[in-house]
């Protein structure tokens, strides 16, 4: 047999034979001069013993230990006759003699036969009751024949090559077992963390929380695109992420140009073509902070999110509102330069009480991990200006290249050089002080409804459409409104340029009420 287990014609032939007692076999030229012997009481003698002086002192050992008329005093110097000098002339053991047992005596299923030790080597051991030259041939046939009971011509050969077989397999079992122990002290040494780690494939070192990790996960839908989960947070891959799953509506297309972004910049980003720069990143996160409502819904129904707690697309790239479960069990695994208390690896909280851990903005974290980019907080630099209406317009271009005010309720004012912190300052402002007798604020469109457009508000949605569709077109013309997308168009758009008495009176006058 090879050492890989596999066999050879010849293998299969030498075991076949060697399985049948044919190929193994005591040498005969030691058993011509030795003899030969199947089990204690039994000896054949061999030419030392036969052709020599040695025969009748073995008889007489044998005689002298089968009937007992000797003391065991006499008994024990007859065996031992030249034992000092020349053993081999008195068929005694030599000075080396030992034995490690146990010896077989014919029968493996016996107590005895697992016990029985050779040793010591004197009247109370029937062993030496022919003699020391007789052990070698008993231990020979023992040896190849010890599941026989003495009665077979030859030994039973197979057996012993069994013995190399399982002693063969019991030693490969075994072997697994006890590298597996001598190697533990030092397994993974330098690279393993914890358990915890190894068992999910260290997707507890990101979140330890599984079970909740696991449900924001799934909520998330499409959103985290995980073959660039390296640059997971920046605008420009969930805008990529976007358009993979055809997500990019035109409410998002015009937010990005309302912020300034050119489409062939977009386009290019998109393509990857160019890597967005700081300013461009800044840009498409002002656009998305602007998504929001039934425009946000648009995008996340493909994206099949059903995260909740989301007020605009800018909450996707944020932790907060995107794991709203379990953002707080969330960590940054940093390895150690030398193996720790934490092993190869600490692992540091992402999020302190109410705010990012500042440990994360240590050299040594910025070192592997890098540096936020950009650093600070994204600046909105999307259309967010305050009118004297409050109304919701975006700047956007018609076919023919000229600028035009094109209703919808997903945008805040045009005017994007503004400052954003001017803009949320007029937001709370105009927040707080309520128009007139009966107006509500809706958080959704953040505006305040009047009671005369809360009536035009009561209108079935395909009646709205329809007045607000004619009134883009009498103002800003076909063209217009085809880029625009007249399904875009509501009438809290509408009411921006007229105040909802005169859009009533404008609609009667038109046929489009009664």
């Amino acid at each position: 047999m090879s050492d890989t287990g596999k066999q050879s014609p010849l293998g299969v032939n030498s075991l076949s034979s060697l399985l049948q007692n044919v190929g193994l076999t005591i040498n005969p030229e030691v058993t011509n001069r030795a003899g030969s012997s199947k089990s204690y009481t039994n000896y054949t003698f061999g030419s030392i013993v036969e052709d020599s002086c040695l025969r009748l002192l073995t008889y007489a050992i044998n005689d002298a230990y089968t009937r007992g008329v000797m003391s065991t005093a006499t008994y024990d110097n007859l065996i031992s006759i030249g034992d000092g000098t020349i053993p081999a002339l008195g068929n005694s053991k030599p000075p080396t003699y030992t034995w490690s047992g146990p010896a077989n005596i014919c029968t493996s299923e016996s107590e005895v036969a697992q016990t029985y030790s050779w040793l010591p080597y004197d009247n109370t051991n029937d062993i030496t009751q022919w003699g020391y030259i007789r052990l070698p041939c008993l231990q020979a046939w023992n040896d190849f024949n010890y599941n026989g009971d003495g009665t077979e011509t030859y030994p039973i050969y197979k057996d012993f090559v069994q013995s190399w077989l399982m002693g063969y397999a019991f030693v490969d079992y075994s072997n697994v077992a006890i590298t597996a122990m001598a190697t533990s002290p030092t397994f993974l040494d330098g690279t393993y963390s914890n358990m915890d780690d190894l068992i999910s494939a260290d997707i507890t070192g990101v979140n330890l929380a599984t079970k909740a990790f696991g449900q924001d996960l799934i909520k998330t839908g499409k959103v985290i695109d995980l073959s660039k989960i390296d640059s997971f947070g920046l605008p420009s891959v969930l805008l990529k992420t976007l358009r993979k799953y055809n997500a990019i509506t035109q409410s998002l297309s015009l937010a990005l140009i309302a912020s300034g972004l050119e489409t062939t910049d977009t386009d290019k980003i998109l393509n990857g073509v160019t890597e967005p720069t700081e300013l461009q990143e800044s840009q498409i996160y002002g656009a998305f902070t602007v998504i929001v409502g039934v425009d946000l819904q648009d995008i996340l129904i493909p994206l099949n999110c059903s995260t909740s707690g989301l007020e605009s697309l800018a909450d996707l790239l944020n932790p907060l509102k995107l794991l709203p479960n379990s953002y707080m069990s969330l960590t940054v695994p940093l390895y150690n330069a030398s193996p720790g208390p934490t092993n190869s690896k600490t692992y540091y909280p992402v999020f302190g009480t109410g705010s990012v851990n500042p440990a994360l903005s240590s050299p040594t974290v910025v070192t592997q991990v890098g540096a936020q980019i950009p650093s600070g907080q994204p600046q909105v630099k999307a259309a967010v200006r305050s009118t004297s209406n409050f109304g919701r317009v975006i700047q956007a271009v018609t076919s023919n290249g000229t600028s035009y005010e094109g209703l919808s309720s997903g945008f805040t004012t045009g005017g994007a050089s503004e400052a954003t912190a001017k803009a949320q300052a007029d937001y709370l402002k105009f927040k707080t002080n309520q128009p007139g007798p009966g107006y509500v604020f809706n958080e959704t469109s953040s505006r305040w409804i009047s009671p005369e457009e809360a009536s035009l508000n009561s209108l079935g949605l395909v009646q709205q459409r329809q007045i607000a569709r004619a009134y883009a077109t009498e103002k800003y013309g076909e063209d217009a409104v085809i880029i625009a997308n007249p399904g875009d168009f509501d009438l809290t758009g509408v009411t921006q340029s007229k105040s909802a008495s005169e859009l009533l009176d404008w609609a009667k006058s038109r046929g489009l009420l009664p």
